[in-house]
């Protein structure tokens, strides 16, 4: 209902080739005020979605799918997300170990924002040149390009691609050229503007 003090409503949308849908609740007698909106995300196509763009220096593309749940009053405001990429194409600014761009067959991301602090569960990314999994937070700030990254990469480079690793990062790698099967980490820190790189 869209009267009273409770209010329900239920929405349907096309956008970027895909479909959103998903419900919404407001609560205006309550003490602290209520809302909790949740989305289901079906088919979208990313390299459409001008907020994603915007943020990335790479051209990003894929399929999105997924459930958002937003939840906020006076106090406090979250939103949660488990989210799942297919058919994703990275085209790197800068060329990486000779890839002008990643190509990943799934990328699957479970996601909490509380106020300003992103909390990445788990992501993991299942590629045709990697694989990869990340995890930490990011303390976002209200210019995006500030925020405070506190990131945990673990990379598995396929064969054609670790032979090019070894070659310009050779101290990643023990001499007797054996290589851990779960890849190599790497700590990512500083801002998203300027990012900092270090091998665990």
């Amino acid at each position: 209902s869209l009267f009273g003090s409770h209010k329900a409503f239920s929405f349907t949308a096309n956008a970027y080739a895909g479909e959103i849908k998903g419900k919404a609740e407001i609560e205006q007698n309550s003490p602290v005020g209520r809302m909790v909106i949740d989305t289901t995300l079906a088919g979208l196509q990313v390299k459409d979605v001008e907020a994603i763009q915007a943020v990335s220096e790479h051209g990003i593309s894929g399929f999105l799918d997924g459930t958002l749940a937003y939840q906020s009053n006076a106090r406090n405001q979250t939103l949660k997300g488990d989210l799942s990429l297919s058919d994703v194409r990275v085209d790197l600014e800068f060329p990486l170990f000779n890839q002008s761009y990643l190509e990943f067959n799934e990328v699957r991301a479970r996601l909490v924002l509380n106020n300003y602090n992103l909390t990445i569960e788990n992501c993991r990314l299942e590629g045709k040149q990697l694989d990869a999994s990340v995890s930490g937070s990011i303390m976002l700030n209200r210019d995006f390009s500030r925020g405070v990254l506190n990131l945990e990469v673990i990379v598995s480079p396929n064969h054609l691609l670790l032979a090019t690793v070894k070659k310009s990062l050779p101290f990643v790698f023990p001499k007797s050229g054996k290589t851990d099967d779960k890849g190599f980490k790497i700590k990512v820190r500083g801002t998203t503007d300027a990012p900092e790189f270090s091998l665990k």
